[in-house]
């Protein structure tokens, strides 16, 4: 599977595509539109997130980061984030079951 080709970026909102998915481990991908949003939320897990391409804004108790392509963050559990895309991006997210 080749994930840039499974993104949709004109649904206009984010558009997640499934990629693998076990007993452990749930990895998924996520096509963010430019200024739109993975709203705020908490993981009930904990979780990676590694920007595939694109750039994107992701905030964390008061703080922003601001994440380019290959980086990776360390999503803790139960504190509430957001990922704003700053151009069209797309993050693997790596969450643990």
């Amino acid at each position: 599977m080749n994930i840039a080709t499974q993104i949709d970026f004109n649904l206009g909102k984010p558009h997640v595509v499934p990629i693998k998915k076990t007993e452990k481990l749930n990895v998924f991908a996520v096509g963010i539109t430019e200024g739109d949003a993975l709203k705020k939320h908490k993981s009930s897990t904990t979780a990676l997130l590694t920007v595939l391409q694109g750039s994107v804004d992701f905030e964390i108790e008061g703080e922003v980061h601001m994440l380019n392509q290959f980086d990776v963050f360390d999503i803790p559990v139960g504190i509430e984030h957001e990922v704003r895309a700053v151009v069209d991006s797309i993050v693997l997210l790596s969450k643990e079951i």
